[in-house]
């Protein structure tokens, strides 16, 4: 009787892999591909991290008419992601409708990213040719990554930041 225990417990632990080393496979264990790395973080929802924004705070000289935004007059923030309950989603930049700010139209440049993880790099400011007036004291902002395929979009994940940048309009 002790030796089918023991053939029993050799065939189980063989079976799901409990010898050998470990292998991890997008942070899950299967069958047979050992266990799972204890060290390595286990990813378990959409998330994000701002890392950097590009200039920090301070003055930003926005120009009136259709001038892409671009170094010097709009603030470029580096944010990593992790995607998992969709195919893809956008990752935008708000600064309209936050507390602390003031009336204005933001702009922003809704960036794509497919399931998984990685960093983006895009742009948000303010629009000068809005019915609202400068000088524009930006204290908040709003950085999300939402579902564009379901009507009306749907926001994943939604985090706040608080900043500091003067934005100015200039011809």
């Amino acid at each position: 009787m002790n030796k089918r225990w023991f053939l029993f417990a050799v065939f189980i632990i063989v079976t799901l892999g409990l010898v050998g080393g470990s292998t991890r496979v997008n942070s899950q264990t299967r069958i047979g591909q050992g266990t799972p790395d204890l060290k390595a973080p286990v990813v378990l929802a959409d998330s994000l991290k701002l890392l950097s924004l590009s200039p920090a705070s301070g003055l930003v000289v926005s120009k009136s008419g259709a001038v892409p935004p671009g170094p010097g007059n709009s603030v470029e923030a580096t944010i990593e992601y992790v995607l998992v309950s969709k195919p893809k989603a956008q990752i935008a930049v708000y600064t309209a409708g936050e507390p602390g700010n003031p009336l204005h139209t933001g702009t922003n440049i809704p960036v794509t990213v497919m399931r998984g993880r990685g960093t983006v790099k895009t742009r948000f400011g303010v629009a000068c040719n809005g019915p609202y007036p400068p000088p524009f004291h930006i204290i908040a902002i709003r950085y999300a990554m939402s579902d564009q395929t379901s009507a009306p979009a749907t926001f994943l994940v939604e985090k706040k930041q608080t900043v500091d940048y003067n934005f100015m309009c200039r011809n």
